[in-house]
């Protein structure tokens, strides 16, 4: 699959999608499922708005171009692809994004631990798109259940791991969800600590993120939470990673497993 985003123009999306149903809605804008009628596929068309207080230096289209053309420029199995951007007559931005019919990782997770065999199988899908993505210099930043879906194949249900938000600049809430540096968004549940204290961060964050998300799907806890999304990100500072007999006993998870969970 190859992509063949379109550089960013003024003007109405309406004249080429058609919003069919609203997907989810969030603090900076929605996501709606669309259709492309140019070549008659279904999309994930998100619309994005920011608001004033985080385009003061004015630089917001900017910041979008560069993330938009860093998106397009990854092509992988397991990277939701990017069609289209651009900006609408009424100033707002859009994506036209892949759509994945299928769960979100998050939703995998409400039942509980994961079995081991087959947490490693869509982490390891995880991986590869990671290691594509650091070998073309980029770094998602974001990592956490909600940016990961999952398609199940048609012919014999095999499910292939797809992630997105990929390096987008989005907006942070302060909740334990989201939370705000400056203009990058992360999750205070998956945010490594040099993240949390506003160095510079290379691929190892990625990594740090995937430990944490191993953790999360093996033992149904986060390795670390707080009342308040402050104390989530500085016991990921401060307090030594658990072991899974300490949060879910019993659990019988392989202990080479756990150790590199632990390395990550």
């Amino acid at each position: 699959m190859s992509n063949n985003a379109q550089p960013i123009a003024t003007r109405n999306p309406t004249e080429r999608y058609r919003i069919e149903r609203l997907i989810a809605r969030g603090g900076m804008g929605a996501v709606y499922l669309a259709t492309d009628l140019r070549v008659h596929r279904q999309v994930a068309l998100k619309i994005l708005t920011p608001g004033s207080d985080l385009d003061e230096d004015g630089r917001f289209e900017e910041r979008f171009r560069l993330e938009a053309e860093t998106l397009a420029a990854l092509n992988h199995d397991n990277i939701v692809t990017l069609f289209d951007y651009g900006q609408t007559d009424d100033g707002r931005y859009y994506l036209a994004l892949e759509y994945i019919e299928g769960p979100r990782f998050t939703d995998l997770l409400r039942d509980g631990p994961l079995d081991p065999q087959r947490c490693v199988s869509l982490l390891l899908q995880v991986c590869r798109a990671l290691r594509y993505a650091h070998r073309a210099g980029k770094i998602h930043r974001d990592l956490k259940p909600s940016n990961l879906l999952i398609r199940y194949d048609e012919d014999d249900g095999t499910p292939r791991v797809k992630v997105v938000d990929f390096g987008l600049v989005k907006v942070m809430e302060d909740d334990q969800s989201l939370t705000r540096a400056g203009l990058i968004l992360g999750s205070p549940h998956c945010m490594s600590p040099e993240q949390i204290r506003g160095e510079d961060i290379d691929h190892r964050t990625d990594l740090y993120a995937v430990g944490v998300l191993l953790f999360r799907s093996l033992t149904g806890h986060w390795p670390f939470h707080g009342d308040t999304s402050t104390a989530t990100m500085i016991a990921h500072i401060n307090n030594p990673v658990p072991r899974f007999d300490d949060v879910a006993p019993g659990l019988g998870v392989p202990p080479a497993l756990e150790h590199l969970v632990r390395r990550c």
